[in-house]
């Protein structure tokens, strides 16, 4: 080992070339998924998402603060700059220090920082680069065989950080008690240690203490002891721990090993070397710990997807120590080392230029466009409602640091910021989550629409229909509205979001998004040739499997086959056990005359998920084209008191139980389908049920009036507009039917011919 402890002037130029690209490439704003909520958070003093990162609050805050320029998100993002420069220091001081020369020492530095994931994190909030700085610290210290309680220390530190790494606490006391005379002295040893590891956890009591003061930002409200321990131990994440199948778990593990792959390239060798380096036992035995603990932390104990999270970056901490050590092995062997260090600047070289990351964040402004998009289509005085990470938590940085819309009621419809619509934690429900959102959503929205407030979703998609009011998708939000109730706030137009030249995964899906709810407006208004370009741009952008269903959803309704059956397709193939995937395969093959490939996918969506009520549906309309009523009326009931509330199901259901001779349920069905939604589709299939089965005279008339006060006749075909006429007339046409059609005769339509021919010939019996 080398003994030199003079700072290494090429290292300090390296470290300070990292630096300013960092600064060149920063973020100049708020930007993805938890940036906005922990910069707002760590500003205000606040609780960020569980379990809470106390030591990154208070220097992050203590940073914002001393830093004398710049705007808060700005000095956020450049604290995360800070501890990325900070790693690679540590990195490459440690590796000079092992003997290796100024380049190599870069070299293993490099390898941790400019690795894709981590690289990244250095550009904007997060806490990545600080739990980055501490677990290399750690495992430094433990290679130098600095004093136990100085390791001990650092450990807590890095816990009171990220969480991720507790359960190898054991294991790491175990290490630095070792060597030891005898059990006593060991024991001693562990509970010395152990004490000192546990200080820097106390900055924990950060979170009640917190609580009580009831910050601007304070993540799901935990203000009782049992709250407080479900936000200390993520109950959230803990309930979806273990939760997925075999099948699910393995490909999840083959996606973290792409990460490790796509983030160390060539230094997997190097790594390898240096696991089989004498005399660093412990330095290499906690560095594969790390990587094991960190694997069973990503894919066991979560279920997000791995593309959307700054995962895996304690393994790459740990291959860069053990990367270190490779090269040290391959001191003498001049030629080995050369050639592997070459190929691994190439590697990084190539990565640097051509790799699929944010590598220049600072024209990027997509967060705060997307965002400012959502305010500026928002009225004054509205209550907004919002779920999507990458709205809320930028929306809090707006609304919490810069003071943005203080005139607004905000929602949080994931219960973490802002007001909670819900009664208990989403994670507390048993049961099918759309049903409870609806049980407490839907009257509390009927009840603001009732009291004249205008209420906008910053998503113009529920994961329910609701009944008593309706979501129209305008711009790129939602505007709920009455039933009755023509007259919507107009939203102003505004350009496509500022997004990287080379946007990352989570990037992409923003783009994705943001094409999908101009698209959905577009379909809304008419536009259909508007919204299927948007589509296509979104299916270009998606890899994400819930994006990719609403492409396909929204693609159905605009007529794009091929684009639906493409997006689900994807769906099937990236997400297997997801159920509503291959029910909504099997409802476009449907819809495309495959009646045997909907019904084998619509089997293995039923297999996966047997109470899913859209596969309920499916499997009723498959039961239709085969004409076996009594099953399709089974499968329909069952959809329905699952949740299935629209018109459409209920209309089928009619018509089943009308060929079952079931009557008095077909009418009972169709009066519910009617009051749901009023278009008038209902009604007139009514009409026709009560015409063609010989119901009573009152029963038809009746049925004609319902129609006549639902849609306007002018509405209506030709074909029928004249079938309702001959109805009427063979019913005594009723005084509401003849002042239905009156438009008729002041309009130059053609139907005014159908409708003059009605009035004379049924004249007498009208006046009668």
């Amino acid at each position: 080992m080398g003994t030199d402890s003079r700072v290494d002037p090429a290292i300090l130029s390296a470290g300070l070339c990292l630096g300013l690209m960092e600064l060149f490439c920063l973020a100049p704003t708020v930007h993805i998924h938890d940036a906005g909520e922990l910069t707002a958070a760590a500003w205000t003093l606040g609780l960020g998402h569980p379990p809470g990162s106390p030591l990154y609050m208070l220097l992050a805050k203590i940073f914002m603060t001393l830093l004398p320029f710049g705007h808060i998100a700005w000095r956020a993002n450049v604290f995360s700059a800070v501890f990325s420069v900070g790693t690679f220091s540590l990195l490459s001081f440690w590796a000079r220090r092992r003997g290796l020369s100024s380049s190599e020492s870069i070299l293993v530095g490099a390898l941790a920082v400019l690795a894709p994931t981590l690289w990244s994190q250095a550009l904007m909030a997060e806490v990545y680069t600080l739990e980055a700085f501490l677990l290399t610290a750690v495992l430094i210290g433990l290679d130098l065989e600095v004093r136990p309680e100085i390791v001990a220390l650092l450990w807590g530190l890095l816990l009171s950080c990220h969480i991720s790494l507790a359960f190898l606490s054991p294991l790491l006391l175990l290490l630095l008690s070792l060597p030891a005379r005898g059990f006593r002295e060991a024991a001693r040893r562990i509970i010395r240690l152990g004490l000192l590891m546990a200080i820097p956890l106390l900055l924990y009591a950060y979170v009640p203490l917190r609580a009580l003061a009831f910050p601007p930002v304070d993540w799901s409200h935990p203000h009782s002891l049992s709250d407080i321990w479900d936000y200390l131990s993520n109950a959230n994440v803990r309930a979806r721990s273990f939760s997925l199948s075999v099948g699910e778990y393995a490909l999840r593990s083959g996606d973290f090993l792409r990460i490790l792959l796509w983030n160390l390239h060539l230094g997997i060798p190097l790594l390898i070397l240096g696991s089989t380096l004498k005399g660093r036992r412990k330095t290499i035995l906690l560095s594969w710990l790390i990587i094991i603990a960190d694997f069973g932390f990503v894919v066991l104990l979560d279920t997000a997807p791995l593309g959307s999270e700054a995962y895996g970056i304690a393994s790459i901490i740990a291959a860069a120590v053990l990367a270190g050590l490779g090269l040290e092995k391959l001191r003498k062997k001049v030629v080995l080392r050369r050639t592997l260090i070459g190929a691994c600047s190439v590697s990084i070289i190539l990565v640097l230029y051509f790799g699929p990351w944010p590598f220049n964040l600072s024209s990027s402004f997509l967060v705060r466009d997307t965002v400012e998009a959502v305010l500026s289509q928002t009225p004054d005085g509205a209550i907004l409602m919002t779920q999507e990470d990458n709205t809320t938590f930028p929306l809090a940085y707006l609304v919490v640091v810069e003071g943005a819309r203080p005139d607004l009621e905000i929602y949080d419809r994931a219960g973490n910021l802002f007001q909670s619509p819900w009664d208990r934690p989403l994670y507390r429900v048993r049961g099918r989550l759309p049903e409870y959102r609806r049980s407490l959503e839907e009257g509390m929205v009927r009840e603001f629409l009732d009291q004249g407030k205008t209420v906008v979703f910053t998503a113009p998609f529920l994961e329910y229909e609701p009944v008593s009011w309706i979501l129209h998708a305008s711009g790129t939000v939602g505007l709920a509205s009455l039933p009755d109730d023509s007259q919507l706030p107009e939203t102003p137009e505004f350009p496509a979001p500022r997004a990287p030249k080379n946007p990352g995964w989570m990037s992409r899906q923003i783009l994705a998004m943001d094409h999908i709810r101009r698209a959905a407006s577009d379909q809304g208004q008419g536009r259909r040739d508007r919204a299927v370009i948007h589509l296509e741009e979104a299916d270009r952008l998606s890899n994400l499997v819930t994006i990719d269903i609403q492409i396909a959803q929204l693609a159905l309704k605009t007529g794009s086959i091929r684009l639906a059956g493409r997006a689900a397709g994807r769906a099937m193939n990236t997400r297997p056990r997801m159920a509503p995937a291959w029910q909504l395969g099997a409802h476009i093959a449907l819809l495309d005359g495959r009646l045997e490939e909907a019904e084998t996918l619509n089997e293995q969506a039923l297999n996966l998920d047997p109470a899913l009520p859209q596969a309920q549906l499916t499997a009723g309309m498959i039961a239709l084209r085969h004409q076996d009523w009594r099953r399709a009326e089974s499968h329909f009931t069952t959809a329905i008191e699952g949740g299935i509330k629209g018109d459409p199901a209920l209309i089928d259901r009619a018509l089943t139980r009308e060929r079952l001779g079931d009557l008095s349920g077909a009418m009972d069905d169709l009066r519910e389908a009617s009051e749901r939604h009023p278009s008038g589709n209902a009604a007139l299939l009514r009409l026709r049920l009560v015409a063609r089965n010989g119901f009573p005279q009152q029963e038809i008339l009746e049925a004609l009036c319902s129609l006549t006060r639902l849609r306007p006749a002018t509405d209506f075909e030709a074909s029928e507009l004249g079938e309702i006429l001959l109805i009427s007339a063979r019913a005594g046409a009723p005084d509401c039917v003849r002042d239905w059609v009156q438009p008729f005769l002041a309009s130059a339509r053609p139907e005014k011919e159908i409708v003059a021919a009605y009035l004379r010939g049924t004249g007498e019996r009208g006046a009668e």
